[in-house]
């Protein structure tokens, strides 16, 4: 492969260019680099991969012109164009390609797009060209730096990437738009109308037997917005470049830490200036020191507009590959920074301060799909029969096995770790768009883990006879589950350890239940009995207890033989009426007639006057004096009222 340079803008499009604040990049101009590869064709001929297409189809194109790309090679790259901003800010770049409806050939509906907008930030994207020809097309919102260069290439390099179809090379145009990318309007529309519970997952894969990504109902394919911060790009104090023996990585100088000294502190500043506003996947990369990485290299941030957050990364985790720390909201004009440092870490480690990545993978964090889950892969084989150095290698195949058995890219799988419990891996997934953007479908984690679950339930003995392959024979009973253990969290807290606001969730969304456990109905019904149990004991208790009490204070005495009334002596106080109804050493009298004799007594029958039948009085004052004076003691008496309803009692009160 062979780039042929050209020279920079003229002076007429650079003077276009101030006045209009506008760049214009055509695939004619000066500034653009083509690739020049060559095929064979089936009649032997020799063709080039970058053709100029001539006749009345040429004139669709900008300007009367454009080129198309033949037999392309995935990893390649079409064209590039390189310029640099006269102005810093955020800028508008539109993309156009020509409307072949009168050529003989259509346009890809995946054309691979990346722009280098300034140092360390990189803009991944597929465009549609089968659709929209003849006229610009806004791609993104985008910040540029006029004092680093940058580049729009349309080239897959660097991604898997299956190539269908013509790519077109055309023309871009860059319109300054403002100082940031930040965008108010957008957010206040984002939270006018705030929910309580987060939004619904995608629906859920529904097997039958085929594949198809198509399956899922996805929210709209996110573009890649990536930063990349390394050590060259950073503020360091106190940290050195110098070679350590105990860490044969540092021979390469490419990268800073404390050298193992503790007696003073070293660190290093990693500052993101994010290109748009959303919810970042903050990740952190070290070489490979294993023995003698530090286990809780101190981390802290500032991120969004004025929060703050601290904690530790592991360094002891495999190096050269990313690990997570965070998913974090930061807004495009807001300047962020993570920074690393020897603080509180362990004698004899070594702290290293080498790549930081930050990837948009949602509009806002409070976004399900935009935050990594972990799950948890049991198999019911013999943790102990693998040796060491077997489970090494296993964990590394059975990541393997599983992403080619769910169809679903092996970067979007990260194994944390293997332990025991028959053997449990663990894992780390990720949205597919932080390392394969160029997918056609992105797979958010929640889809990776329904794909997951699929292979492993379809796919049990090639799992179990994985582990043959490392010395342990699996037996008849194994058994590969897959369990989903929620959302990964951060190995930052904000301060006083309180949880992350606009960060990983930890309390915003509802708890998970897991599947055994959603509705077991038995557990239910034993609680509800012993709660009806407990409340029946509490009543049968309560009717005792005031048996008890009232039998203490009842005294019962038949009046006459053969007759039906019963007499009870009663303390006022013992229903509750007052004491000074009672003269002195007074009693409240109540006789009950459970069978009166209807011959002796008529519907009035009473020895006290006191007693209204209506309920409405109890008791006249006159009589209640007139019986206190008397010597003896006398008797109110009540019968029951002929007619009365069954059951029904006649009650009058005294005092004697």
């Amino acid at each position: 492969m062979m780039f042929v340079g050209r020279a920079l803008l003229g002076s007429a499009l650079v003077v276009a260019f101030v006045t209009s604040q506008e760049i214009l990049l055509d695939d004619a101009g000066p500034h653009t680099t083509w690739d020049e590869e060559t095929f064979h064709t089936l009649n032997g001929h020799i063709g080039n991969s970058w053709t100029k297409i001539e006749g009345e189809c040429a004139k669709q194109g900008y300007a009367g012109g454009f080129h198309v790309g033949f037999m392309l090679k995935s990893g390649y790259s079409l064209a590039s164009w390189n310029f640099t901003v006269p102005k810093s800010g955020c800028y508008w770049v539109e993309e156009y390609h020509p409307d072949t409806s009168h050529c003989e050939f259509a346009l890809s509906a995946t054309v691979p797009l990346q722009i280098h907008s300034k140092k360390g930030n990189r803009f991944t994207g597929l465009m549609d060209q089968s659709q929209r020809g003849g006229q610009w097309n806004r791609l993104v919102k985008l910040p540029f730096d006029k004092s680093h260069s940058s580049a729009i290439n349309i080239s897959a390099l660097g991604f898997k990437f299956k190539i269908a179809g013509l790519w077109a090379v055309d023309a871009f145009r860059l319109t300054y738009h403002a100082k940031t990318c930040h965008d108010e309007e957008e957010l206040e529309k984002l939270y006018a109308t705030p929910t309580a519970k987060a939004p619904k997952d995608p629906e859920k894969l529904q097997f039958d037997g085929v594949y198809a990504h198509e399956r899922f109902k996805e929210v709209a394919p996110l573009q890649l917005f990536q930063t990349l911060v390394d050590g060259a790009d950073v503020k360091v104090r106190g940290a050195t470049t110098e070679p350590l023996w105990q860490c044969p990585a540092s021979t390469t100088r490419s990268f800073h830490h404390d050298a193992m000294q503790k007696d003073k502190k070293a660190e290093a500043v990693f500052q993101f200036d994010p290109p748009q506003d959303g919810c970042y996947l903050v990740e952190e990369k070290h070489p490979d020191c294993q023995s003698v990485g530090s286990p809780n290299t101190k981390v802290h941030t500032n991120y969004a507009k004025s929060l703050q957050a601290d904690g530790t990364v592991n360094q002891t985790a495999p190096g050269n590959q990313w690990t997570f720390i965070a998913s974090l909201q930061f807004y495009a004009g807001y300047l962020a920074d993570v920074t690393l440092s020897n603080e509180g870490t362990e004698e004899n480690t070594l702290a290293t301060f080498d790549q930081l990545r930050f990837t948009r993978t949602g509009k806002d964090c409070m976004e399900v799909h935009a935050h990594p889950r972990r799950v948890e892969v049991r198999m019911t084989v013999d943790y102990k029969r693998f040796e060491a150095h077997h489970l090494d290698h296993f964990g590394p195949a059975l990541r393997s096995k599983l992403a080619e058995l769910a169809h679903i890219p092996e970067t979007s799988l990260r194994l944390t770790g293997l332990r025991e419990g028959s053997i449990i891996a663990d894992f780390l997934i990720i949205p597919s768009l932080v390392d394969e953007p160029l997918m056609h479908h992105h797979l958010t984690p929640k889809n990776t883990i329904e794909l997951l679950r699929y292979a492993i339930a379809t796919n049990q003995n090639q799992l179990c006879r994985l582990t043959a392959e490392y010395g342990v024979l699996y037996m008849a009973g194994c058994k590969v589950e897959i369990k989903d253990l929620g959302f990964a969290q951060a190995t930052v807290k904000a301060p006083r350890g309180r949880p992350l606001l606009q960060g990983t969730p930890e309390y915003a969304f509802e708890k998970e239940v897991p599947e055994q456990e959603a509705y077991d109905w038995s557990k239910l019904i034993i609680a509800a009995s012993v709660t009806c149990g407990m409340m029946g004991l509490c009543a049968a208790s309560l009717y005792m207890w005031r048996y008890l009490k009232y039998k203490k204070v009842l005294g019962r005495k038949v009046t006459k033989e053969g007759t039906d009334v019963q007499t009870f002596t009663i303390e006022p106080s013992a229903w509750g009426y007052p004491k000074d109804l009672a003269m002195e050493e007074g009693h409240v009298v109540m006789q009950v007639s459970e069978k009166p004799d209807e011959n002796a007594l008529d519907d009035k029958s009473t020895n006290c006057s006191g007693i209204d039948y209506q309920g409405e009085s109890y008791f006249g004052a006159g009589d209640i004096d007139k019986q206190s004076e008397q010597s003896g003691p006398s008797v109110c008496s009540a019968a029951s009222k002929k007619g009365l309803r069954s059951g029904q009692k006649n009650v009058a009160w005294a005092l004697h």
